[in-house]
């Protein structure tokens, strides 16, 4: 793949990015003569992006009371363009345009609607736009910039003055000027206003900036993959079906379970749709090789092996990418050292490197902390999508933590016997203890503190099972409470247990075929030399 990552990033973002929302106080659609730098014309900027075949709403803000209503057309929107200075009929603004922002009380001066829109689009952090651009006519950029700044005051941001943009993981907002200011006699300004017709392209190479990532790409292109199937995936779970799916579930001995089948069927079809999409293919060599192009320096570029300090620069990541680590230190060895290569040294090098080698692909200047654990939990948990208002309930793969003991318990139960509790007898659920470890660990998870915490699975011994009998909480199964934060179990006794994760099901089965296996090994009596032999 010979195309740069920063266009591969821009263009994912461009297939993306379907709504972008216009926040302004003068939106026209049939503009005629003007005098007004701040206007802007929604029919211009519909034709620029609907050659894109992206969906522009405006809404044109004429009170301070419709703050909740545009936070709900945000949740919906990919991109919001924001305008700084917003004024309403009725109201007279005071506050001259060469008045600087940070003289002024935090919620006055000019831009004080635009800041408290930003507050709440921060604020809702689940389905608020990611990228920001406040898209003025304001000439001083400088009060606006700081202004963004004092918003995220309590966040990690980075930021680039130059460039006018603020950036945290969730977020970018940038500042750009209105066309109506090219024609300004001040350079700056005119090379800082953005016409129609390249917004759309700002759009997505700012969009770009935020999500641009090896991983993060090959998200966007599923859940892309995903809006361009919807109606294919509605032409195939037709309403049609609905005869055949209440047969079937009016057959079945406890017909609640029809539900499992329809979803196991809809989940089985999106994997197909992701495989016929090659999206697995969307971080292979091609890709990671124009990755590694595209950042200037690492963190880490030597490797020491046999003594010696190599150096590792981007062909030899490439190799290793390509090839492996032993045959690209082969190399590496041979282009700089005289010899054979050491092999013993070089495999021995490779099993340390299992906590460390993600420091030779870190960028200067990022953190790799976290990296590791940020994967292996994303590879094991099920829970990482818990929605609001869902409540955990008891079933395989549930980690729980006895309060006030602390003990942490994981729960083996069959999903089938999970389920359908009688109301009156309490049933007995199967547990096998994990124990906090630094050392070797099979499960971890970030604790409310940013914590990670390391659990090894006791498994090897049968006498370490332990059973806990539950009552059911409502419709045959045993569900959590909310108490604050925390979601907590309360067993037959009355002992409770914070609920921690829900492992994915391929996970906690494998956990439980592995205790089977220790529990089928046989003890056998036999000759010392023949067992020795």
């Amino acid at each position: 793949m010979n195309r740069a990552f920063s266009d591969e990033s821009t263009d994912v973002a461009r297939n993306y990015i379907r709504t972008i929302a216009f926040i302004d106080d003068e939106v026209e659609f049939d503009v005629k003569n003007t005098t007004s730098d701040h206007l802007l014309d929604a029919n211009d900027i519909t034709k620029r992006f609907a050659d894109a075949g992206k969906s522009c709403t405006f809404f044109k803000m004429q009170s301070a009371d419709e703050k909740n209503s545009i936070v709900k057309l945000l949740q919906n929107s990919d991109v919001c363009i924001l305008d700084w200075k917003l004024t309403f009929p009725g109201t007279v603004d005071n506050v001259p345009e060469d008045q600087l922002e940070e003289d002024i009380e935090d919620d006055e001066g000019r831009g004080k609607h635009a800041k408290k829109l930003l507050r709440e689009i921060i604020a809702n952090q689940n389905n608020s736009p990611k990228l920001i651009v406040i898209y003025t006519a304001e000439r001083d950029t400088g009060p606006i910039y700081n202004s963004i700044k004092k918003i995220f005051s309590e966040k990690t941001f980075q930021e680039n003055e130059n460039e006018l943009w603020v950036q945290t993981d969730r977020y970018r907002i940038v500042i750009c000027l209105k066309p109506q200011l090219s024609n300004s006699h001040n350079g700056e300004l005119a090379q800082r206003s953005i016409p129609y017709a390249e917004l759309p392209q700002l759009v997505y190479r700012e969009f770009a900036h935020l999500t641009g990532g090896l991983v993060s790409n090959v998200v966007l292109r599923a859940l892309t993959a995903l809006k361009d199937n919807s109606n294919r995936l509605l032409q195939l779970y037709n309403k049609k079906l609905d005869p055949a799916f209440l047969a079937h579930r009016a057959m079945l001995p406890v017909p609640d379970d029809a539900g499992e089948l329809l979803k196991d069927s809809l989940v089985g079809s999106i994997d197909a749709l992701f495989s016929y999409e090659n999206i697995s293919q969307r971080c292979s060599y091609p890709y990671i090789e124009s990755w590694i192009e595209h950042i200037d320096t690492f963190a880490e570029n030597e490797i020491e092996i046999k003594q010696n300090n190599l150096s590792i620069d981007g062909n030899i990541r490439k190799e290793w990418q390509k090839d492996g680590f032993k045959k690209a230190m082969c190399k590496l060895w041979e282009a700089s050292l005289d010899g054979q290569p050491p092999i013993k040294k070089i495999e021995s090098k490779e099993r340390e490197l299992h906590r460390n080698a993600h420091k030779y692909y870190t960028p200067q200047n990022s953190s790799p902390v976290g990296a590791n654990e940020d994967l292996a939990i994303l590879t094991h948990h099920k829970s990482n999508l818990l929605q609001p208002g869902c409540i955990p309930q008891l079933t395989l793969g549930t980690v729980v933590k006895s309060i006030p003991q602390g003990k942490y318990w994981l729960c083996i139960q069959q999903r089938c016997d999970s389920v359908r509790l009688d109301v009156d007898e309490p049933r007995s659920f199967l547990f096998l203890p994990l124990v906090k470890t630094e050392k070797q660990f099979d499960i971890i998870y970030k604790n409310t503190s940013e914590q990670y915490i390391r659990l090894q699975i006791k498994n090897k011994n049968c006498f370490d099972l332990k059973t806990i009998p539950f009552k059911q909480s409502q419709n045959g199964i045993v569900s959590a409470e909310q108490q604050e934060d925390n979601f907590l179990f309360q067993d037959a006794d009355g002992n409770s247990f914070e609920w921690i994760l829900d492992l994915k099901e391929s996970h906690a089965q494998k956990i439980v075929n592995e205790f089977a296996a220790s529990l089928s090994r046989v003890g056998l009596d036999e000759s010392e030399w023949l067992r020795r032999s």
